[in-house]
């Protein structure tokens, strides 16, 4: 399964804050038709915020939202061409963002992905190969290794 797909990859971003980026992230998914109920997944993002910070540390963010709002499991990668105040574990800003629609049948799928994501991520090497990407494909090669990894 393609978990990662080209044109859910966006670089060269940037916000005034964290909402005006979800926003727009959610924007960007709800293009792909993926939701039974875009108003259902905003909320179940926000409000997974409002209960402690998706920031995973590292300059890395992983908003997610799950439920039967959500009809395919889509994973959307921003690269931030600025740095974000997330509110992060560690208290530092975000450039990399993963945001993760997942339905409710998708859960292991998910836990996978996550994983796989978060072990890659926590190399700087990788971190800095992402940020230093040109481009999208660029990005999408570099994600295809993690997906080679489920």
């Amino acid at each position: 399964m393609n978990f990662f797909l080209e044109k859910l990859i966006k670089i060269n971003k940037h916000f005034n804050n964290k909402n005006e980026c979800f926003d727009d992230m959610i924007k960007t998914l709800n293009s792909e038709e993926i939701f039974e109920d875009v108003s259902a997944f905003s909320k179940s993002i926000f409000d997974r915020e409002a209960i402690m910070s998706t920031g995973f540390g590292r300059g890395i963010g992983l908003p997610h939202g799950r439920g039967s709002f959500v009809k395919e499991l889509k994973v959307l990668v921003y690269i931030l061409d600025r740095d974000l105040e997330f509110m992060a574990i560690d208290d530092e800003p975000v450039n990399i963002i993963f945001m993760f629609a997942i339905p409710e049948s998708k859960k292991n799928e998910y836990l996978k992905i996550l994983k796989s994501v978060s072990n890659f991520l926590r190399l700087e090497k990788n971190r800095q190969r992402m940020i230093d990407s040109k481009s999208c494909n660029e990005i999408f090669r570099i994600l295809q290794e993690i997906e080679n990894e489920i």
